[in-house]
């Protein structure tokens, strides 16, 4: 089949497809979903059990090692790691390489074992198993209300602005941090319960023989049919006042009331959340697959702007931190520029060596090709990402090739006295078969990368399909649509004298050049051999570092405070209160927010809970609206609370993101997680 023929003597046809092309292009980028990263599931899970109050011995031998001992027959499990430690059990889970849909049966194969473990102690917290993906890791954006309110009350607001949030369509979870759960304590007098003579297990008894809500089944009455439900459940804590544990001879009824004292308030605090200053709570809001991340940022925001407007009292606020569409937004802008620019010094060479008719037909290919690789990413359920956006990147140049080979060719026939559809017709046909070999080299070249393992395969395995989809995008332009333009659009052949002078400098310096390589030829082989083997020689004796995805820094740090082993909460949450107030000689310029931990330490390998231990994170402004660095902030920071007494040790920590997260990134990042549930 001639397509070169088709393509020019159907234009209506092939330019037709190249506008049907432009415009579901378009109408794909618009509607892609954009992230940080692609949405990979990493084969990893891990599972947390809470025993408050536990040592680290007792963990292992009541909790990790019975769960570890009922998960290894699980199948495909490539390792296990755990960790034991004061009052919480976690244990990671790798597993082999395998698809999405598989791992998912393996999960659920794993949380059935874990169901089945018999040996837990009762009063211990019920395992929590996650599985690891880039979607929990890096939530869109955390939403933190904080004032002066009494803490059901601030929590009502929170539960409303989480069904406000829930509303909206592309949120996939919304994870709570500092809502401590609701309890209702019955304290018993000791001495009134021996006078009626009861125990504490009869007490018990009765309170959860008449906490219940029971089907009664169904009740026929003539030509109706009702559900008939007995409703038992406690709604208020006079109603447990009033629960009957006994009645004596004479008809009295001995009520909870009568010995014991009810309280409505929430579980014991473990750890003391402040932002700026302010008690409060976070929300941790995380996307579907398919959600836009820049979209339901500013969704967000709106509702926020919104909600805080009309809903919340005076004082109360609302911040906004951990915004995933900042890096985002950065990172896409970052690698568009790169692009436009590439394209920019395409365009530009082409017209200065090929002239402007043939630079715009060889420019065309460029914006349809790339249009056309998004329709595929569309078809195929990926997203706009750093990686996406990292191998168009790279294939812009490449893509021009095919109709750079293409519109030379014709141009040569053209200057023999061909017409201009003979030449694009001929021209295309003799150089298809070296075309298309170049092409199929190229992807051959980048198909490998699909077939790395691990972490960094799945992350790098969307930079060869991007790359070969946007190839056979530009095949598809250079064979059927570029020709047409060619017959249609190149009229007459102009020279010019400036061009033809360049070219014939370049030319001449080139030969000379050529001929001085081939002459020393040996020389140069030896040389280019030598520096080959001493560039391999510095990298293994680690005179040239290897990092493959570099860190970055964020506009964030942490302060670290350890106090000396058996200090309380409320000691621990005073002395990070007064770094705080040092803190407060900052500019106010340079500081986005202060968030406070009392009871949590983070460290460069895990997080830490325990109240002699706590951290105050620092969230500054954009670099580009300050002036200082994070170092000098930080160097700032070191002089103005050396004076603080009482803790052991006070240490400073960057935040830093790489490009692609190492797997102890992953791990680290997501038993940011754990706090989440605990809370």
């Amino acid at each position: 089949m001639n397509i070169a023929k088709l393509s020019v003597n159907n234009p209506v046809t092939a330019n037709t497809s190249m506008l049907a092309v432009i415009l579901l292009g378009i109408f794909a980028l618009t509607s892609l979903p954009r992230e940080f990263l692609p949405d990979i599931n990493f084969n990893m899970s891990m599972i947390i059990t809470a025993y408050p109050g536990t040592s680290p011995e007792e963990i292992e031998k009541l909790i990790t090692k019975p769960i570890e001992d009922d998960i290894k027959d699980v199948s495909k499990i490539n390792f296990i790691s755990s960790k034991s430690s004061e009052g919480l059990s976690t244990i990671f889970v790798k597993f082999e390489d395998m698809a999405d849909d598989e791992f998912k049966i393996i999960l659920q194969d794993m949380r059935s074992a874990v169901d089945n473990v018999s040996d837990i102690p009762e009063d211990a917290e019920d395992p929590i198993i996650m599985d690891m993906a880039t979607g929990d890791m890096m939530p869109v954006l955390q939403i933190t209300i904080a004032g002066d309110l009494p803490e059901k009350e601030l929590n009502d607001y929170v539960e409303k602005l989480k069904d406000r949030i829930l509303e909206f369509s592309d949120i996939g979870k919304v994870e709570f941090t500092g809502v401590r759960e609701r309890e209702i304590w019955v304290n018993i007098n000791p001495d009134k319960l021996d006078a009626y003579g009861f125990s504490i297990d009869q007490v018990s008894a009765a309170l959860g023989a008449t906490n219940l809500n029971l089907p009664g089944g169904t009740l026929d009455v003539e030509n109706s049919e009702f559900l008939v439900r007995t409703i038992g459940e406690y709604q208020d804590v006079q109603s447990i006042n009033d629960v009957i544990v006994k009645t004596d001879p004479k008809g009295r009824h001995v009520k909870i009331a009568h010995f014991a004292h009810t309280i409505d308030t929430f579980e014991d605090a473990t750890t003391l959340s402040f932002f700026n200053g302010r008690p409060g709570v976070s929300i941790n809001i995380s996307k579907k697959k398919t959600g836009n991340t820049i979209e339901i940022v500013e969704h967000l925001k709106a509702l926020i702007k919104d909600f805080e407007e009309n809903e919340l009292p005076e004082n109360c606020t609302i911040l906004t931190s951990n915004d995933s569409s900042i890096q985002i937004k950065d990172a896409i802008g970052k690698l568009s520029l790169n692009a436009g620019l590439g394209m920019v010094f395409v365009v530009t060479l082409l017209c200065l060596f090929l002239g402007w008719k043939n630079a715009v037909f060889a420019t065309i290919g460029i914006p349809v090709s790339l249009l056309c690789t998004f329709i595929f990413l569309q078809m195929a359920g990926l997203s706009l990402n750093t990686s996406s956006l990292f191998g168009l990147m790279m294939v812009i140049g490449i893509i021009v090739d095919d109709a750079i080979v293409i519109i030379e060719n014709c141009y040569r026939y053209m200057n023999r006295g061909k017409s201009a559809k003979e030449a694009a017709i001929q021209g295309t046909n003799e150089v298809v078969a070296p075309v298309f070999t170049a092409c199929l080299t190229t992807i051959a070249a980048f198909l490998p990368l699909m077939l790395l393992p691990g972490i960094m395969g799945k992350f790098m395995r969307v930079v060869p399909i991007v790359v070969c989809l946007a190839l056979l995008a530009s095949l598809f332009e250079a064979f059927f649509i570029l020709p047409a333009h060619i017959a249609d659009w190149s009229g007459k052949i102009k020279t010019s004298k400036v061009r033809n002078r360049l070219i014939t400098i370049l030319r001449s310096k080139y030969t000379n050049i050529l001929t001085f390589v081939l002459r020393m030829r040996y020389a140069f082989v030896c040389g280019a051999a030598a520096m080959f083997f001493s560039f391999v020689g510095f990298i293994v004796v680690g005179l040239i570092d290897v990092d493959l995805f570099t860190m970055e820094e964020i506009s964030q740090f942490y302060i670290n405070v350890k106090m000396p082993e058996g200090t309380n909460l409320k000691t621990t949450n005073s002395v990070l209160c007064d770094v705080e107030n040092k803190l407060k000689k900052l500019p106010e310029n340079e500081i986005e927010s202060i968030v406070r931990n009392a009871g949590m330490l983070i460290t460069e390998s895990e997080w830490l809970f325990n109240t002699a231990s706590g951290h105050i994170m620092v969230d500054l402004v954009e670099r580009k609206h300050r002036d200082r660095s994070i170092d000098e902030i930080i160097k700032f920071c070191r002089e103005i609370i050396t004076d603080i007494p009482g803790p052991l040790s006070i240490e400073f920590r960057k935040s830093l993101e790489r490009a692609l997260p190492s797997p102890w990134m992953l791990k680290l990042r997501f038993r940011a997680g754990i706090w989440m549930i605990l809370e």
